[in-house]
């Protein structure tokens, strides 16, 4: 063990001149696959993020999305399903003809461990800023997802903005995870109890996953619904003002873009998802403005974040500052960017993160899980050999927040 300490230093050290215009740079620890892989997506991103991109273009790349399907591990076995939008529940400023038809969707298990838990399942969100993406962009991290955590996964095809803004695609979850809890009495649909069942998510996915859950909080008794066994989130999407201290200063490593542009955004409407600045503090939306409930405290949450992604700080500030009786573990990994997990097929680190994810699907559907036994932590995974991890005191996450760097112990 050295006498002396080194500090990690993810971006943030001070906020930069223009934020809007920080240039990519390679960080040191990133293996020279990761780091290609990284750079390839951040061009893609500031390609297309541009003043010139229509509502048109937005819905042809949502389509193209749906057209590029990720790969899938071998063994892997997958069914189409269609599930049936909710009728009888309307949320916030919903109207009747803002119901839905049909939710696509995909059964999703492993063939060495089809039949090992046939009574729990996990529901999952992809993500991909509420513009792009489908369940089939995703089979990368749901059909490895299935294998390691043993079960079932439904992954959807939630509606898209910028023609679908919230609450829409808030509805179609609920739908879904009414359709796995709660099925229509007329199918032949398994219904799962709450417990057994898991919602994880990454991006905008786990907005939507932590918005479900603050739904099913509130209103959930209504429609006869209850919260889940768990949330395993993946850099969810907590904060769309985007008001954290890390959404400025993280843009050198990050390649999720400072702000979107295109035709339809403005001073007024600067997401897609949203109508309008008012909306964006809804914490169905932004569920950093959710308040915690000493009554009723979530399920048991993982969030994994990258220490050089954009909302790192918002999922800080979610975990240990605003839901603070609520079961949530936090890991933050070492030097990575938002939804690293995506490149598990290519980067080891990135897969042990799927890895200690299904790890924790595993133990929360587990029949003899005790869920005062799930403590509150937050843990810093390391990327050197062994993937070592330390568990951060509030104050190292406190220097996080307000100087984007804590003293990290050198052995």
């Amino acid at each position: 063990m050295a006498s002396s300490s080194a500090t990690s230093r993810p971006p943030g050290t001070g906020p930069p001149a223009d934020p809007a215009r920080l240039e990519f740079t390679p960080h040191p620890a990133w293996p020279p696959a990761l780091a290609r892989a990284f750079k390839a997506t951040r061009a893609v991103f500031r390609t297309a993020n541009t003043a010139s991109v229509s509502a048109n273009g937005l819905r042809i790349a949502g389509a193209l999305s749906n057209l590029l399907p990720s790969p899938s591990v071998a063994g892997s076995q997958i069914r189409r399903e269609s599930i049936p939008s909710l009728r009888d529940v309307l949320i916030e400023n919903m109207r009747e003809e803002d119901l839905g038809g049909v939710i696509q969707a995909e059964w999703v298990q492993h063939e060495g461990s089809a039949g090992k838990h046939p009574d729990k399942v996990i529901l999952y969100l992809h993500g991909g800023a509420f513009i792009v993406g489908s369940r089939k962009t995703h089979r990368t991290i749901t059909t490895k997802i299935a294998k390691l955590a043993e079960c079932k996964l439904l992954a959807i095809d939630y509606r898209l903005s910028p023609d679908h803004v919230f609450p829409l695609a808030l509805h179609d979850v609920i739908s879904a995870y009414s359709f796995l809890t709660n099925p229509p009495k007329n199918s032949n649909t398994k219904a799962y109890i709450p417990e057994n069942v898991v919602i994880m998510g990454d991006s905008a996915g786990g907005n939507l996953a932590i918005a479900l859950a603050l739904w099913l909080r509130d209103f959930g008794a209504s429609a006869n619904l209850r919260l889940p066994g768990g949330l395993g989130l993946l850099s969810p999407v907590l904060d769309l003002t985007h008001s954290s201290r890390s959404w400025q200063t993280n843009g050198h490593w990050d390649y999720i873009p400072f702000k979107l542009r295109g035709k339809l955004i403005n001073e007024n409407r600067p997401e897609f998802y949203a109508n309008d600045n008012i909306t964006l503090r809804n914490p169905l939306v932004s569920p950093v403005f959710a308040n915690e409930s000493d009554t009723a405290p979530l399920c048991p949450v993982l969030i994994q974040i990258g220490e050089c992604e954009r909302m790192r700080d918002e999922n800080l500030q979610f975990a240990t500052r605003i839901f603070t009786s609520s079961p949530i573990q936090l890991e933050m990994f070492e030097s990575m960017v938002h939804v690293f997990q995506l490149f598990n097929d290519i980067d080891s680190f990135a897969d042990n993160a799927i890895v200690r994810l299904c790890s924790f699907a595993r133990r929360v559907l587990s029949d003899s899980f005790a869920k005062n036994e799930f403590e509150r932590k937050v843990t810093y995974v390391r990327i050197s050999e062994g993937f070592p991890t330390l568990v951060l005191s509030q104050e190292d996450v406190d220097n996080v927040l307000q100087q984007g760097s804590f003293t990290l112990p050198s052995c």
